[in-house]
């Protein structure tokens, strides 16, 4: 008996000893990578909310505009705008997309497609749609959806801040790039029955512009 115990001792032992360790590593992870909380955060006025880049392809450029007229109207749903009026399209004119829930198949499909993410290689595409499953995943039917998805181009995103009940996104122009971003609700967001905006400032504090309607917005450029 004594010897049973010993050995119990031991295995509790260890096994403490591992989720501690295991502790320790996850709290060295860097914010903008963490793995983020099932469910909302109660966040303080004033601080930096946790975000994950799930996609940064730093070297993206949108396509050639020709190319992207030409490849649109080869889609019937396309076939009878002209080359101004799909050039004018907000998807492929705007830098910051934003997708409180899940918009369905073709509200995310059709959006990637007028912004020019059909140029994408095979391994960008396959993990951007492994992006997408994950706002799929946290898609609730009877609720507003926890998770918040970004899709960001030619900018990249250094902080999110939470201020006067407002998301702050500090960005940094890079004139390419493509990230895909996602963060948990603030709880105060999750309670309210509408969507809470948001602005853009620069890593100098420069106001860029922010977003009140719509499922995209410009980022000005200074």
């Amino acid at each position: 008996m004594k010897i049973k115990f010993n050995l119990n001792q031991i295995f509790c032992t260890f096994s403490l000893l591992a989720l501690i360790i295991s502790q320790q590593l996850d709290t060295k992870t860097d914010h903008q990578v963490q793995a983020i909380p099932l469910d909302s955060i109660a966040q303080a006025q004033g601080t930096n909310i946790p975000f994950e880049v799930c996609v940064d392809h730093a070297n993206f450029v949108r396509p050639n505009p020709q190319k992207h007229v030409n490849r649109l109207r080869s889609d019937n749903h396309y076939q009878g705008l002209s080359s101004q009026e799909i050039l004018n399209l907000p998807p492929w004119k705007d830098d910051f997309f934003y997708f409180s829930y899940y918009a369905g198949l073709n509200g995310t499909g059709f959006m990637g497609f007028e912004a020019g993410l059909w140029s994408l290689s095979n391994s960008q595409s396959k993990s951007h749609d492994k992006c997408v499953d994950k706002l799929i995943e946290n898609h609730r039917q009877d609720q507003r959806n926890p998770m918040t998805q970004l899709w960001i181009f030619n900018h990249k995103l250094k902080q999110i801040q939470w201020k006067n009940n407002k998301y702050i996104f500090i960005l940094e122009y890079r004139g390419k790039g493509f990230q895909v971003i996602n963060y948990r609700k603030t709880a105060w967001d999750l309670a309210q029955d509408q969507t809470v905006w948001f602005e853009f400032v620069d890593t100098k504090g420069n106001r860029l512009g922010g977003c009140t309607e719509g499922w995209t917005c410009p980022i000005r450029k200074k």
